[in-house]
């Protein structure tokens, strides 16, 4: 069942054969249930697929299982992201941080933190401007 995960995952990494690589995963799935490595592949192959509110469910499962592996955590924070959850991605990323012992892995992760940041900053400069001048000086 590993090779089966290794595999499909494999597949997701490359953004190749998707539908393969998923059925591959949940196959591995269910020869081992509850495993939070297969869980994290299959909601990382969820999305790439597209499918972003079912990815984020099975990536939070992942999690739950997996609480420890900064991987899971960085996938997850990855999902909410792209479904605009900001400050539930920028948690996810941070807690990533602190669990990831790779440094290339922690700058890459920390690149991620600082762009959500850095939007956060323009959208606060946008509504300041986007305010009447009578809210701005009372």
């Amino acid at each position: 069942m590993q090779a089966l995960n290794y595999l499909g995952y494999t597949l997701t990494e490359m953004d190749r054969d998707l539908a393969e690589a998923e059925r591959l995963i949940r196959h591995a799935l269910k020869l081992k249930p509850g495993d939070g490595y297969i869980t994290d592949s299959l909601g990382w192959v969820l999305f790439r697929r597209g499918q972003y509110k079912e990815a984020i469910a099975t990536l939070e499962n992942a999690c739950k299982l997996k609480p420890e592996e900064a991987i899971i955590a960085e996938h997850l924070g990855d999902a909410y992201l792209r479904y605009s959850l900001r400050d539930k991605a920028r948690r996810m990323y941070v807690r990533a941080v602190t669990l990831e012992n790779d440094e290339n892995n922690i700058v890459k992760i920390k690149e991620k933190i600082t762009s959500i940041d850095s939007a956060a900053s323009v959208q606060k400069s946008l509504d300041e401007s986007r305010k009447p001048s009578s809210a701005i000086n009372p």
